[in-house]
C-alpha cells in the first residue's frame, strides 16, 4: 500500500508592509521519496523590496528561509534540508542551502531590483529527522529578510577627536583601526598595531585582551537582518515553544511590560498557556525584549548575535571613518518632530513634508508625536530615495541607528571575547537554551527612540561592553537582530 503523509495546512506571514516585507504562502508537501527519505516542502515566496547592486563591493539582499515541523501534535522541531533535492522554481534566483542544513539563502542572481514572487521546493530530510510517515505532520515556513556584507577590510572607530563616547582607535592615537583579517587582535594603549579604546562611560568594557582568532570580527562575510526583530516575528517564535519555554519568554510577565495592554508601543499580548502570543503591531521592532530573549529567538531561527564590530562593518562599510557619523554616512540628522501617515499600520510611513531632507532616524527629538519605536522599514519609503532620507547603511540594513538598541557581542569583556560565532541548531533543547552563547551579557550599540542623537552615532559606545542590566532583563528601548555567517 502507497504510504502518504498528511500535512495540516500552516501559513506563516512574516511581514506585510509597504516599504519591506516578504510572505510565505501556499505551503504544500510533494513528491513524496519513501525509498529515499525526502519530499519536497513546496512553497511561494513573494517579497516586495528585493534587490542586488553591482557598485562597489557588490551586495544584495537576501531571504533566510526554514521550516519548522510538528508529528502527532507534539512539539515543534526544526527541519534539516538536503540540498540535493532542494531548487528554486524561478531561474532569476538563487537558493543557497546552508552548510549545516538548517535553511537556505534565496537571493536575485543578478543585478535588478522590485517586487519578487518565487517558488521553492525545499527538500526535507526525512530520514535525518526520524519522520513516522504515518505521523500525521504539520509544517510551518518562516522566512526573515537578510543583507548580504561582503568579506573584506574595513576601520572600527571613529578617527577622533569627535561627539562619540569610548570610541575604537589605534593604540595611544587618535587613529581608527583596520581589520584586515580574522586573526587574533591585540588590545593595548600604546604604539603599535594595537586595538583600545577609553573607559568615560564605565560601560565600554574592561580595555582587556586579546580578542581571540575565532571572535568574528566582521572580515568575513556575513548576513545581516534587514530590520529589528518585529512583533509579528516575535510572537511566531514563541507560538512554536513549549508551555514552559512559553513562560520564560513571555515579555507581558512581571519581569517584561506586566501587561497585555499596550505599553510604549508594545502591542504583544499572551492570555496565558493553550492560547497564541498576538500583535496589534506586526511589522513595528519589538521592544522589551531580553538578551536571554534574543538568544532564545537567534538559537531557534538558526542565526547567530552580532558582534560589535560587525556592527560597525554593516553600519559604515570600507570607508575611512569621520567624526559623528550616523549609518546612513553623514553628520546630519533630523531634529524635529515629523508625522505619519497611517500610524500604526503596515503602511507606517514618515510624511516627507514634515521631514527635511537629511538623515532619518527615530529618536528623542523626532518622536514626540509618537513616542514608541516605528515600523520595522518604515523610513525606507520615501520619494527619491537616498541612504540619508531612508536612513539606511552603507549595505542597505535599516535602523542601525535610532528605533530599539542594538544588542551585540563586546570585546570588553572575558565571557564575550570568548563567543565563537557558531549558528544555532533551531532546537530549543532547554528553557533558556544558548548552547551556542555562553554567559553572554550582551553590550548596546546604535541608539534608541528614548535616546539622544549621540548615542545614535556609529562610532559610539557608552554602552558598548556589556550595559542592560543581565540576560533577564526587559526595558523598553531594546530590541534585537541576528546575523549568519555567510557559507
Amino acid at each position: 500500500m502507497k504510504k502518504t503523509i498528511l500535512l495540516i495546512f500552516a501559513l506563516i506571514q512574516i511581514s506585510v508592509a509597504w516599504a519591506n516585507g516578504i510572505n510565505v504562502e501556499n505551503v504544500s508537501l510533494e513528491n513524496f521519496n519513501e525509498s529515499e527519505g525526502w519530499v519536497h516542502i513546496n512553497c511561494r515566496i513573494t517579497w516586495q523590496g528585493s534587490w542586488r547592486i553591482d557598485a562597489g563591493p557588490s551586495n544584495w539582499d537576501a531571504a533566510w528561509v526554514f521550516a519548522k515541523y510538528r508529528a502527532d501534535g507534539g512539539a515543534w522541531q526544526h527541519v534539516t534540508l538536503t540540498p540535493a533535492q532542494s531548487e528554486m522554481l524561478n531561474a532569476n534566483f538563487t537558493l543557497q542551502i546552508s552548510g549545516d542544513n538548517k535553511g537556505g539563502m534565496i537571493y536575485r542572481s543578478e543585478v535588478s531590483n522590485g517586487l519578487s514572487v518565487t517558488d521553492i521546493n525545499l527538500g526535507w530530510d526525512l530520514a535525518n529527522d526520524g519522520i513516522d510517515i504515518n505521523s500525521t505532520i504539520e509544517v510551518k515556513v518562516f522566512a526573515i529578510e537578510m543583507v548580504y556584507v561582503p568579506e573584506g577590510a574595513f576601520y572600527i572607530g571613529n578617527g577622533g577627536p569627535g561627539p562619540e563616547t569610548d570610541a575604537f582607535r589605534k593604540g595611544n592615537t587618535i587613529s581608527s583601526y583596520l581589520i584586515a583579517s580574522e586573526a587574533e587582535i591585540a588590545i593595548g594603549n600604546t604604539s603599535g598595531l594595537l586595538l583600545y579604546y577609553d573607559n568615560n562611560s564605565t560601560y565600554a568594557g574592561d580595555q582587556q585582551g586579546p580578542i581571540p582568532a575565532a571572535f568574528p570580527k566582521g572580515y568575513n562575510a556575513f548576513y545581516c537582518m534587514k530590520y529589528e526583530i518585529s512583533e509579528e516575528q516575535y510572537a511566531a517564535f514563541f507560538n512554536t515553544l513549549t508551555i514552559d519555554q512559553q513562560e520564560d519568554r513571555d515579555i507581558t510577565g512581571t519581569l517584561g511590560k506586566d501587561t497585555d495592554d499596550e505599553v510604549d508601543g508594545n502591542t504583544i499580548a499572551w492570555d496565558g498557556p493553550g492560547n497564541e502570543m498576538t500583535t496589534l503591531a506586526p511589522d513595528r521592532a519589538c521592544s522589551f525584549l531580553s538578551g536571554n530573549d534574543v538568544t532564545n529567538y537567534l538559537h531557534w531561527a538558526a542565526l547567530r548575535p552580532m558582534t560589535e564590530l560587525e556592527y560597525e562593518k554593516a553600519a559604515r562599510g570600507p570607508g575611512t571613518p569621520v567624526p559623528g557619523v550616523y549609518a546612513w554616512g553623514t553628520e546630519f540628522i533630523l531634529n524635529t518632530p515629523y508625522s505619519l501617515w497611517s500610524p500604526g499600520t503596515n503602511g507606517e510611513y514618515i510624511n516627507s513634508a514634515s521631514a527635511a531632507n537629511m538623515g532619518r532616524a527615530n529618536y528623542n527629538l523626532t518622536n514626540t508625536l509618537y513616542p514608541r519605536p516605528v515600523r520595522c522599514g518604515m523610513f525606507s519609503y520615501v520619494t527619491g530615495g537616498t541612504r540619508e532620507k531612508a536612513g539606511a547603511s552603507y549595505y542597505g540594513v535599516m535602523e542601525l541607528s535610532g528605533n530599539l538598541a542594538e544588542r551585540v557581542i563586546s570585546v570588553g569583556s572575558p565571557n564575550e571575547r570568548e563567543y565563537k560565532g557558531i549558528h544555532g541548531n533551531g532546537n530549543l533543547s532547554s528553557l533558556d537554551s544558548d548552547s551556542f552563547v555562553n554567559l553572554l551579557v550582551y553590550a548596546v550599540r546604535g541608539g534608541s527612540w528614548i535616546d539622544d542623537a549621540n548615542l545614535l552615532l556609529i562610532a559610539d559606545r557608552t554602552r558598548g561592553g556589556g550595559f542592560g542590566g543581565g540576560l533577564n532583563l526587559r526595558q523598553n528601548y531594546i530590541g534585537g537582530r541576528g546575523v549568519r555567517t555567510a557559507d
